[in-house]
Protein backbone atom coordinates (compact mmCIF):
# COMPACT_ATOMS: atom_id res chain seq x y z
CA UNK A 1 0.00 0.00 0.00
CA UNK A 2 2.43 2.45 -0.41
CA UNK A 3 2.41 6.30 -2.14
CA UNK A 4 4.32 8.80 -2.22
CA UNK A 5 5.17 10.42 1.16
CA UNK A 6 4.34 13.69 -0.75
CA UNK A 7 0.79 13.16 -0.76
CA UNK A 8 0.63 13.81 3.08
CA UNK A 9 3.24 16.69 2.24
CA UNK A 10 0.38 19.55 1.74
CA UNK A 11 -2.79 21.59 3.33
CA UNK A 12 -6.10 19.18 3.65
CA UNK A 13 -9.57 21.13 3.18
CA UNK A 14 -10.97 20.24 6.58
CA UNK A 15 -14.70 19.90 4.08
CA UNK A 16 -12.51 16.73 2.23
CA UNK A 17 -13.39 14.95 5.42
CA UNK A 18 -16.75 15.33 6.99
CA UNK A 19 -18.10 18.38 4.72
CA UNK A 20 -17.20 21.32 6.96
CA UNK A 21 -14.87 23.66 7.75
CA UNK A 22 -15.72 24.63 10.49
CA UNK A 23 -12.98 24.10 13.23
CA UNK A 24 -13.83 24.15 17.19
CA UNK A 25 -10.77 22.52 18.45
CA UNK A 26 -7.34 23.20 17.45
CA UNK A 27 -4.41 20.99 17.14
CA UNK A 28 -1.86 21.94 19.76
CA UNK A 29 -2.16 22.51 24.23
CA UNK A 30 -5.55 22.54 25.12
CA UNK A 31 -6.35 24.26 28.68
CA UNK A 32 -7.90 21.67 30.74
CA UNK A 33 -7.83 20.37 34.37
CA UNK A 34 -6.34 17.03 33.45
CA UNK A 35 -2.73 15.87 33.78
CA UNK A 36 -0.03 16.41 30.93
CA UNK A 37 -0.20 14.51 28.01
CA UNK A 38 1.24 11.19 29.24
CA UNK A 39 2.78 9.38 32.39
CA UNK A 40 6.54 10.26 31.88
CA UNK A 41 5.89 12.41 29.00
CA UNK A 42 6.75 16.14 29.81
CA UNK A 43 2.91 17.50 28.29
CA UNK A 44 3.00 21.12 27.37
CA UNK A 45 3.21 22.60 30.48
CA UNK A 46 0.99 22.20 34.19
CA UNK A 47 -2.82 22.18 33.73
CA UNK A 48 -2.51 21.48 29.77
CA UNK A 49 -2.61 18.39 27.69
CA UNK A 50 -2.15 18.31 23.61
CA UNK A 51 -4.92 17.76 21.54
CA UNK A 52 -3.37 15.46 19.19
CA UNK A 53 -5.59 16.32 16.02
CA UNK A 54 -8.58 19.01 15.45
CA UNK A 55 -12.10 18.66 15.81
CA UNK A 56 -15.02 20.13 13.26
CA UNK A 57 -18.17 20.62 13.70
CA UNK A 58 -20.18 19.32 11.25
CA UNK A 59 -24.09 17.86 10.38
CA UNK A 60 -24.67 14.90 12.22
CA UNK A 61 -24.95 12.19 10.20
CA UNK A 62 -22.79 13.54 7.80
CA UNK A 63 -20.78 11.04 5.68
CA UNK A 64 -16.82 11.17 6.82
CA UNK A 65 -14.68 10.18 4.12
CA UNK A 66 -11.09 9.07 4.10
CA UNK A 67 -8.50 11.45 3.59
CA UNK A 68 -5.84 9.31 2.12
CA UNK A 69 -5.47 5.87 0.62
CA UNK A 70 -4.84 2.87 3.27
CA UNK A 71 -6.14 0.27 5.41
CA UNK A 72 -8.18 0.00 8.24
CA UNK A 73 -5.97 -1.25 11.24
CA UNK A 74 -8.78 -0.01 13.81
CA UNK A 75 -12.88 -0.17 13.89
CA UNK A 76 -14.31 0.12 16.82
CA UNK A 77 -18.28 0.41 17.37
CA UNK A 78 -17.44 0.91 21.48
CA UNK A 79 -14.67 4.01 20.98
CA UNK A 80 -16.59 5.50 17.99
CA UNK A 81 -13.35 5.62 15.65
CA UNK A 82 -11.34 4.50 12.67
CA UNK A 83 -7.77 4.34 12.07
CA UNK A 84 -6.47 3.83 9.22
CA UNK A 85 -2.74 2.75 8.61
CA UNK A 86 -0.67 4.38 5.51
CA UNK A 87 2.51 2.97 3.98
CA UNK A 88 4.76 5.09 2.33
CA UNK A 89 7.67 5.32 -0.07
CA UNK A 90 10.10 6.23 1.90
CA UNK A 91 9.59 3.21 4.04
CA UNK A 92 7.58 4.79 6.71
CA UNK A 93 3.89 4.10 8.80
CA UNK A 94 1.69 7.10 9.03
CA UNK A 95 -1.87 6.54 10.76
CA UNK A 96 -5.04 8.81 10.15
CA UNK A 97 -8.01 8.24 13.30
CA UNK A 98 -11.43 9.38 12.42
CA UNK A 99 -13.48 9.98 15.53
CA UNK A 100 -17.05 10.66 17.10
CA UNK A 101 -18.40 8.38 14.60
CA UNK A 102 -22.25 7.00 15.17
CA UNK A 103 -21.37 3.53 13.65
CA UNK A 104 -17.56 2.62 11.26
CA UNK A 105 -18.78 1.59 8.34
CA UNK A 106 -15.64 -0.56 7.52
CA UNK A 107 -13.94 -3.33 8.86
CA UNK A 108 -9.83 -4.15 9.96
CA UNK A 109 -8.21 -4.90 7.10
CA UNK A 110 -10.06 -3.76 4.44
CA UNK A 111 -8.18 -1.27 2.01
CA UNK A 112 -9.83 1.93 1.63
CA UNK A 113 -9.37 4.85 -1.09
CA UNK A 114 -9.42 8.37 -0.68
CA UNK A 115 -13.10 9.50 -0.50
CA UNK A 116 -14.59 5.83 0.66
CA UNK A 117 -17.15 6.60 3.85
CA UNK A 118 -15.83 5.39 7.23
CA UNK A 119 -19.04 5.50 8.51
CA UNK A 120 -21.44 8.68 9.71
CA UNK A 121 -20.94 11.57 12.23
CA UNK A 122 -22.91 11.08 15.35
CA UNK A 123 -21.11 10.06 18.53
CA UNK A 124 -19.87 12.79 20.71
CA UNK A 125 -20.05 12.75 24.38
CA UNK A 126 -19.15 15.80 24.75
CA UNK A 127 -21.48 17.88 22.53
CA UNK A 128 -24.40 15.12 21.73
CA UNK A 129 -26.40 18.28 20.02
CA UNK A 130 -23.66 18.98 17.65
CA UNK A 131 -21.23 16.55 16.98
CA UNK A 132 -17.70 17.36 16.59
CA UNK A 133 -15.69 15.05 14.24
CA UNK A 134 -12.25 14.31 15.59
CA UNK A 135 -9.89 13.88 12.91
CA UNK A 136 -5.53 13.40 13.23
CA UNK A 137 -2.63 12.22 11.69
CA UNK A 138 0.71 10.53 12.50
CA UNK A 139 3.61 9.78 11.66
CA UNK A 140 5.25 6.34 12.97
CA UNK A 141 8.90 7.42 14.77
CA UNK A 142 10.37 4.26 13.92
CA UNK A 143 8.39 1.92 10.88
CA UNK A 144 11.69 -1.00 11.27
CA UNK A 145 10.71 -1.72 14.85
CA UNK A 146 9.81 -5.66 15.18
CA UNK A 147 6.54 -6.69 14.05
CA UNK A 148 6.10 -8.60 17.18
CA UNK A 149 6.20 -4.97 18.68
CA UNK A 150 5.22 -2.87 16.05
CA UNK A 151 5.97 0.41 15.11
CA UNK A 152 6.35 3.35 17.80
CA UNK A 153 3.33 5.83 17.60
CA UNK A 154 3.16 9.50 17.88
CA UNK A 155 -0.23 9.11 19.66
CA UNK A 156 -1.65 8.04 23.37
CA UNK A 157 -1.92 4.47 23.87
CA UNK A 158 -5.43 3.61 23.35
CA UNK A 159 -5.07 4.63 19.55
CA UNK A 160 -2.39 2.54 18.56
CA UNK A 161 -2.59 -1.00 17.51
CA UNK A 162 0.12 -2.09 19.30
CA UNK A 163 -0.48 -0.47 22.55
CA UNK A 164 2.75 -2.38 24.06
CA UNK A 165 4.96 -0.12 22.04
CA UNK A 166 4.24 3.65 22.38
CA UNK A 167 5.54 7.15 22.52
CA UNK A 168 4.48 10.22 22.98
CA UNK A 169 4.85 14.05 21.97
CA UNK A 170 6.63 16.27 24.01
CA UNK A 171 6.88 19.80 24.30
CA UNK A 172 9.91 19.25 22.78
CA UNK A 173 8.32 17.04 19.97
CA UNK A 174 5.46 19.94 19.23
CA UNK A 175 8.41 22.57 18.15
CA UNK A 176 10.36 19.36 16.12
CA UNK A 177 8.82 19.97 12.61
CA UNK A 178 9.41 16.21 11.43
CA UNK A 179 7.27 15.25 14.83
CA UNK A 180 4.21 17.35 14.40
CA UNK A 181 1.30 18.06 12.59
CA UNK A 182 1.21 21.27 10.90
CA UNK A 183 -1.53 23.67 11.53
CA UNK A 184 -2.43 26.63 9.33
CA UNK A 185 -4.86 28.40 10.79
CA UNK A 186 -5.55 30.47 8.00
CA UNK A 187 -6.00 28.22 5.91
CA UNK A 188 -7.78 25.73 8.03
CA UNK A 189 -5.43 22.64 6.49
CA UNK A 190 -3.44 19.93 7.67
CA UNK A 191 -1.01 17.38 6.75
CA UNK A 192 1.54 14.84 8.35
CA UNK A 193 4.84 16.14 8.97
CA UNK A 194 7.84 14.56 7.05
CA UNK A 195 11.23 16.66 7.11
CA UNK A 196 10.18 19.02 4.50
CA UNK A 197 6.82 20.24 5.65
CA UNK A 198 4.72 22.36 2.96
CA UNK A 199 2.90 24.37 5.52
CA UNK A 200 1.20 26.72 3.19
CA UNK A 201 1.24 24.32 0.46
CA UNK A 202 -2.58 24.26 -1.35
CA UNK A 203 -4.21 21.86 -3.25
CA UNK A 204 -5.78 18.34 -2.96
CA UNK A 205 -4.71 15.28 -1.53
CA UNK A 206 -3.52 12.61 -4.65
CA UNK A 207 -5.87 10.08 -5.53
CA UNK A 208 -3.75 7.10 -5.80
CA UNK A 209 -0.93 8.21 -8.03
CA UNK A 210 -2.66 9.99 -10.12
CA UNK A 211 -5.79 12.18 -10.67
CA UNK A 212 -8.08 10.30 -12.76
CA UNK A 213 -7.62 12.96 -15.27
CA UNK A 214 -4.29 12.96 -15.54
CA UNK A 215 -2.63 11.57 -18.54
CA UNK A 216 -2.15 7.72 -19.06
CA UNK A 217 1.08 6.02 -17.20
CA UNK A 218 3.50 6.44 -20.03
CA UNK A 219 6.41 3.53 -18.95
CA UNK A 220 9.00 1.15 -20.48
CA UNK A 221 8.79 -0.98 -17.30
CA UNK A 222 7.78 -4.49 -18.16
CA UNK A 223 5.39 -6.73 -15.62
CA UNK A 224 7.40 -10.31 -16.29
CA UNK A 225 5.51 -12.75 -13.12
CA UNK A 226 2.90 -11.57 -10.66
CA UNK A 227 3.47 -12.16 -6.85
CA UNK A 228 1.58 -13.08 -3.65
CA UNK A 229 2.34 -9.70 -2.20
CA UNK A 230 0.53 -7.85 -5.01
CA UNK A 231 -2.66 -9.88 -4.69
CA UNK A 232 -3.17 -9.45 -1.16
CA UNK A 233 -2.81 -6.01 -1.36
CA UNK A 234 -4.56 -5.49 -4.31
CA UNK A 235 -6.99 -8.07 -3.59
CA UNK A 236 -7.43 -8.60 0.74
CA UNK A 237 -11.39 -9.56 0.44
CA UNK A 238 -10.01 -12.76 -1.47
CA UNK A 239 -9.47 -16.32 -0.33
CA UNK A 240 -5.96 -16.98 -0.90
CA UNK A 241 -7.27 -19.97 -2.59
CA UNK A 242 -9.28 -17.51 -4.97
CA UNK A 243 -5.52 -15.33 -5.24
CA UNK A 244 -3.22 -18.29 -5.77
CA UNK A 245 -5.44 -19.96 -9.02
CA UNK A 246 -5.60 -16.14 -10.24
CA UNK A 247 -1.33 -15.33 -9.72
CA UNK A 248 -1.16 -19.14 -11.10
CA UNK A 249 -3.21 -18.34 -14.82
CA UNK A 250 -1.69 -14.41 -14.84
CA UNK A 251 1.74 -16.17 -15.39
CA UNK A 252 0.80 -18.48 -17.58
CA UNK A 253 -0.46 -15.78 -19.82
CA UNK A 254 2.42 -13.79 -19.29
CA UNK A 255 4.93 -16.74 -19.82
CA UNK A 256 3.17 -17.02 -23.44
CA UNK A 257 4.40 -14.83 -26.65
CA UNK A 258 0.98 -14.76 -27.68
CA UNK A 259 -0.78 -13.68 -24.52
CA UNK A 260 1.68 -11.38 -22.38
CA UNK A 261 0.93 -8.13 -23.93
CA UNK A 262 -2.43 -7.95 -22.35
CA UNK A 263 -0.97 -7.90 -18.62
CA UNK A 264 2.65 -7.10 -19.28
CA UNK A 265 2.47 -3.80 -18.07
CA UNK A 266 1.68 -1.82 -14.68
CA UNK A 267 -1.10 0.14 -16.36
CA UNK A 268 -2.47 -3.37 -18.08
CA UNK A 269 -2.15 -5.45 -14.68
CA UNK A 270 -3.37 -2.69 -12.75
CA UNK A 271 -6.89 -2.09 -15.23
CA UNK A 272 -7.03 -5.98 -15.06
CA UNK A 273 -7.13 -6.23 -11.45
CA UNK A 274 -9.13 -3.39 -10.65
CA UNK A 275 -12.19 -4.98 -13.03
CA UNK A 276 -12.16 -8.05 -11.34
CA UNK A 277 -12.54 -6.47 -8.14
CA UNK A 278 -15.43 -4.68 -9.00
CA UNK A 279 -17.29 -7.37 -10.86
CA UNK A 280 -16.74 -9.31 -7.51
CA UNK A 281 -16.60 -7.18 -4.69
CA UNK A 282 -13.06 -8.50 -4.66
CA UNK A 283 -13.57 -12.05 -4.17
CA UNK A 284 -12.23 -13.37 -7.52
CA UNK A 285 -15.73 -15.99 -6.85
CA UNK A 286 -18.57 -15.05 -7.89
CA UNK A 287 -22.10 -15.80 -9.96
CA UNK A 288 -23.99 -13.31 -11.25
CA UNK A 289 -26.63 -12.05 -9.17
CA UNK A 290 -29.78 -11.25 -11.05
CA UNK A 291 -31.91 -9.81 -8.24
CA UNK A 292 -32.68 -6.42 -9.94
CA UNK A 293 -35.58 -4.09 -9.53
CA UNK A 294 -37.91 -3.34 -12.58
CA UNK A 295 -36.34 0.00 -13.04
CA UNK A 296 -32.81 -1.42 -13.43
CA UNK A 297 -33.49 -4.07 -15.45
CA UNK A 298 -35.40 -1.52 -18.29
CA UNK A 299 -32.89 1.06 -17.64
CA UNK A 300 -29.86 -1.99 -18.37
CA UNK A 301 -31.97 -3.82 -21.04
CA UNK A 302 -34.97 -1.38 -21.86
CA UNK A 303 -35.62 -3.06 -26.00
CA UNK A 304 -35.42 -6.75 -24.36
CA UNK A 305 -38.01 -6.44 -21.88
CA UNK A 306 -41.63 -4.72 -22.15
CA UNK A 307 -42.78 -2.21 -19.02
CA UNK A 308 -44.98 -4.87 -17.86
CA UNK A 309 -42.49 -7.90 -18.23
CA UNK A 310 -40.19 -5.39 -16.05
CA UNK A 311 -42.46 -5.03 -13.41
CA UNK A 312 -43.54 -8.78 -13.28
CA UNK A 313 -39.85 -9.95 -13.25
CA UNK A 314 -38.08 -7.00 -11.24
CA UNK A 315 -37.52 -7.32 -7.33
CA UNK A 316 -40.47 -5.27 -5.65
CA UNK A 317 -40.59 -4.87 -1.89
CA UNK A 318 -40.94 -1.59 0.82
CA UNK A 319 -37.60 -0.61 0.22
CA UNK A 320 -37.81 -0.66 -3.77
CA UNK A 321 -41.36 1.13 -3.80
CA UNK A 322 -38.92 3.81 -1.39
CA UNK A 323 -36.76 4.09 -3.65
CA UNK A 324 -38.42 4.33 -6.81
CA UNK A 325 -40.56 7.33 -5.01
CA UNK A 326 -37.46 9.24 -4.16
CA UNK A 327 -36.21 8.60 -7.91
CA UNK A 328 -39.55 9.92 -9.63
CA UNK A 329 -39.14 12.85 -7.43
CA UNK A 330 -36.18 13.77 -8.88
CA UNK A 331 -37.36 13.23 -12.48
CA UNK A 332 -40.28 15.19 -11.67
CA UNK A 333 -37.65 18.64 -10.84
CA UNK A 334 -36.23 20.74 -13.54
CA UNK A 335 -32.61 19.48 -14.60
CA UNK A 336 -31.47 22.61 -13.55
CA UNK A 337 -31.99 22.25 -9.72
CA UNK A 338 -30.68 18.79 -9.27
CA UNK A 339 -27.48 18.04 -7.52
CA UNK A 340 -24.91 17.08 -10.05
CA UNK A 341 -24.12 14.21 -8.30
CA UNK A 342 -27.60 13.08 -8.55
CA UNK A 343 -28.22 12.92 -12.30
CA UNK A 344 -27.92 9.38 -12.47
CA UNK A 345 -30.34 8.97 -10.08
CA UNK A 346 -32.67 11.46 -11.91
CA UNK A 347 -32.11 9.22 -14.98
CA UNK A 348 -33.54 5.95 -13.50
CA UNK A 349 -36.51 8.61 -12.15
CA UNK A 350 -37.08 9.20 -15.64
CA UNK A 351 -36.98 5.35 -16.81
CA UNK A 352 -39.86 4.88 -13.73
CA UNK A 353 -41.60 7.33 -15.05
CA UNK A 354 -41.42 7.93 -18.58
CA UNK A 355 -40.60 3.79 -19.71
CA UNK A 356 -42.06 2.03 -16.77
CA UNK A 357 -45.22 4.43 -17.05
CA UNK A 358 -45.31 4.80 -13.06
CA UNK A 359 -46.49 8.49 -12.97
CA UNK A 360 -47.59 8.89 -9.51
CA UNK A 361 -46.25 7.75 -6.13
CA UNK A 362 -49.60 6.09 -5.21
CA UNK A 363 -48.85 4.34 -8.85
CA UNK A 364 -46.00 2.45 -6.78
CA UNK A 365 -47.44 2.02 -4.07
CA UNK A 366 -49.85 -0.18 -5.82
CA UNK A 367 -47.20 -2.90 -6.93
CA UNK A 368 -47.93 -5.93 -5.33
CA UNK A 369 -44.37 -7.47 -3.51
CA UNK A 370 -42.52 -10.07 -5.03
CA UNK A 371 -38.89 -11.66 -5.51
CA UNK A 372 -36.93 -11.12 -8.65
CA UNK A 373 -37.65 -14.07 -11.27
CA UNK A 374 -34.30 -14.19 -11.98
CA UNK A 375 -34.22 -16.95 -14.35
CA UNK A 376 -36.77 -15.12 -16.36
CA UNK A 377 -34.35 -12.73 -16.55
CA UNK A 378 -31.44 -14.23 -17.22
CA UNK A 379 -33.30 -15.54 -20.29
CA UNK A 380 -34.88 -12.46 -21.79
CA UNK A 381 -31.36 -10.30 -20.98
CA UNK A 382 -29.04 -12.96 -22.48
CA UNK A 383 -31.14 -15.09 -24.26
CA UNK A 384 -31.24 -15.25 -28.66
CA UNK A 385 -27.09 -13.50 -28.93
CA UNK A 386 -23.95 -14.43 -28.54
CA UNK A 387 -24.31 -18.06 -29.28
CA UNK A 388 -26.88 -18.23 -26.76
CA UNK A 389 -29.97 -19.91 -27.74
CA UNK A 390 -33.58 -18.37 -27.16
CA UNK A 391 -35.68 -19.44 -23.90
CA UNK A 392 -36.76 -19.48 -20.80
CA UNK A 393 -35.44 -21.96 -17.85
CA UNK A 394 -33.26 -23.01 -15.31
CA UNK A 395 -31.88 -25.31 -18.77
CA UNK A 396 -31.96 -22.11 -20.92
CA UNK A 397 -29.06 -20.84 -22.40
CA UNK A 398 -29.58 -17.54 -20.56
CA UNK A 399 -29.42 -18.69 -17.44
CA UNK A 400 -26.68 -21.33 -18.03
CA UNK A 401 -24.16 -18.87 -19.54
CA UNK A 402 -24.92 -16.33 -16.61
CA UNK A 403 -21.89 -14.04 -15.58
CA UNK A 404 -19.35 -16.01 -13.34
CA UNK A 405 -15.93 -15.68 -12.13
CA UNK A 406 -13.52 -12.83 -11.92
CA UNK A 407 -14.49 -10.83 -15.17
CA UNK A 408 -17.92 -12.35 -14.64
CA UNK A 409 -17.56 -14.38 -17.88
CA UNK A 410 -21.18 -13.80 -19.92
CA UNK A 411 -22.98 -16.29 -22.95
CA UNK A 412 -22.18 -19.25 -24.65
CA UNK A 413 -19.78 -17.51 -27.02
CA UNK A 414 -17.32 -16.54 -24.42
CA UNK A 415 -17.35 -19.56 -22.55
CA UNK A 416 -16.87 -22.06 -25.33
CA UNK A 417 -13.45 -19.34 -26.87
CA UNK A 418 -12.39 -19.54 -22.98
CA UNK A 419 -12.30 -23.02 -23.17
CA UNK A 420 -10.11 -22.59 -26.43
CA UNK A 421 -7.28 -20.45 -25.15
CA UNK A 422 -7.30 -22.06 -21.53
CA UNK A 423 -6.74 -25.04 -23.39
CA UNK A 424 -3.88 -23.67 -26.06
CA UNK A 425 -2.23 -20.80 -23.87
CA UNK A 426 -2.74 -21.32 -20.40
CA UNK A 427 -3.23 -24.49 -19.08
CA UNK A 428 0.47 -26.01 -17.78
CA UNK A 429 1.44 -29.21 -19.54
CA UNK A 430 -0.37 -32.01 -18.77
CA UNK A 431 -3.55 -30.11 -17.38
CA UNK A 432 -6.74 -32.25 -18.09
CA UNK A 433 -8.75 -30.19 -21.12
CA UNK A 434 -11.38 -28.04 -20.36
CA UNK A 435 -15.07 -27.70 -21.71
CA UNK A 436 -16.60 -24.71 -20.39
CA UNK A 437 -19.32 -24.56 -22.78
CA UNK A 438 -20.55 -28.22 -21.71
CA UNK A 439 -19.46 -27.77 -18.32
CA UNK A 440 -20.17 -23.59 -17.04
CA UNK A 441 -20.14 -24.53 -13.43
CA UNK A 442 -16.91 -25.15 -13.61
CA UNK A 443 -16.39 -21.04 -13.28
CA UNK A 444 -17.37 -21.16 -9.30
CA UNK A 445 -14.46 -23.30 -9.18
CA UNK A 446 -11.24 -20.79 -7.51
CA UNK A 447 -8.92 -22.55 -10.71
CA UNK A 448 -11.16 -23.06 -13.85
CA UNK A 449 -12.93 -19.01 -12.83
CA UNK A 450 -9.13 -17.60 -12.72
CA UNK A 451 -8.30 -19.19 -16.29
CA UNK A 452 -11.46 -18.10 -17.71
CA UNK A 453 -10.93 -14.80 -16.91
CA UNK A 454 -7.97 -14.03 -17.82
CA UNK A 455 -8.98 -16.16 -21.44
CA UNK A 456 -11.51 -13.88 -21.90
CA UNK A 457 -9.36 -10.69 -20.90
CA UNK A 458 -7.40 -12.06 -23.99
CA UNK A 459 -9.93 -12.74 -26.32
CA UNK A 460 -11.54 -9.55 -26.29
CA UNK A 461 -8.27 -8.10 -26.90
CA UNK A 462 -8.41 -5.40 -24.25
CA UNK A 463 -4.33 -5.08 -24.06
CA UNK A 464 -4.70 -4.35 -27.53
CA UNK A 465 -7.95 -1.64 -27.00
CA UNK A 466 -5.59 -0.39 -23.74
CA UNK A 467 -2.71 0.16 -26.31
CA UNK A 468 -4.82 1.95 -29.35
CA UNK A 469 -6.64 4.52 -26.33
CA UNK A 470 -3.66 5.05 -25.19
CA UNK A 471 -2.13 6.37 -27.83
CA UNK A 472 -4.02 8.95 -29.05
CA UNK A 473 -3.33 12.57 -27.89
CA UNK A 474 -5.82 13.04 -25.33
CA UNK A 475 -6.09 9.83 -23.47
CA UNK A 476 -6.63 9.85 -19.32
CA UNK A 477 -6.85 7.44 -17.21
CA UNK A 478 -10.69 7.83 -16.54
CA UNK A 479 -11.30 7.76 -20.54
CA UNK A 480 -8.91 3.93 -20.46
CA UNK A 481 -11.04 3.06 -17.83
CA UNK A 482 -14.36 3.94 -19.26
CA UNK A 483 -12.70 2.11 -22.56
CA UNK A 484 -12.31 -1.22 -20.59
CA UNK A 485 -15.12 -1.40 -19.02
CA UNK A 486 -17.36 -1.09 -22.20
CA UNK A 487 -15.51 -3.65 -23.67
CA UNK A 488 -15.96 -5.44 -20.04
CA UNK A 489 -19.90 -5.08 -19.73
CA UNK A 490 -21.16 -3.64 -22.77
CA UNK A 491 -21.77 -0.39 -20.92
CA UNK A 492 -20.59 1.94 -17.91
CA UNK A 493 -22.34 -0.23 -15.24
CA UNK A 494 -20.60 0.45 -11.98
CA UNK A 495 -18.34 2.90 -13.29
CA UNK A 496 -17.46 4.98 -10.58
CA UNK A 497 -17.01 1.85 -8.13
CA UNK A 498 -14.05 0.73 -11.20
CA UNK A 499 -12.51 3.95 -11.14
CA UNK A 500 -12.20 4.22 -7.10
CA UNK A 501 -10.87 0.37 -7.77
CA UNK A 502 -8.16 2.00 -9.63
CA UNK A 503 -7.35 4.52 -7.62
CA UNK A 504 -7.11 2.37 -4.89
CA UNK A 505 -4.94 -0.26 -6.36
CA UNK A 506 -2.26 2.23 -7.40
CA UNK A 507 -2.03 3.60 -4.13
CA UNK A 508 -1.72 -0.02 -2.17
CA UNK A 509 0.72 -1.55 -4.95
CA UNK A 510 3.79 -0.22 -6.98
CA UNK A 511 1.50 -0.89 -9.84
CA UNK A 512 0.87 3.21 -10.47
CA UNK A 513 4.02 4.32 -10.05
CA UNK A 514 5.47 4.96 -13.66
Amino acid sequence: MQHDAAGFDHCRDFRDIAGSNALVIPFGPEATPAAPVATGGDGAGPGAEIHFGVDLQAKPGAPVKAVYPGRVVASSPEEHRVVLEHALSDGRLAYTEYGSLDQPAVKVGQAVAPGTVLGKLGADANSPAAPRLHYAEYLAVDSTADPATGPHFLNWKSMSPHPESHTYLTAADLADPNKRMPINPDRNCIGVAHGQVKGTGGGKAREGNARLTEPVCATSTAVTAVDDDLLVKSLPNASPEARDALKTALNRALEDPRSARHFNTPTKLRMFLAQVSEETGGTLVREENLNYTPYVIKNNWGMRFTAEQALRFGRIDPKVKRDMKLLLSLANQPVSSVPKDRLGDRKLGLVIRDRLGLKTKAEIDALPNHAADQVSIAGHAYGDRYGNRPGVGVDADGWRYRGRGPIQVTFRSNYKAASETTNERLLPPGHERVDYEAQPELLMEPEHAAYASVAYWINADIGGTMDRYSSGPRATQEGLIETVTKKVNGGQINSKKRKQEWLRIGAVTDLGNC
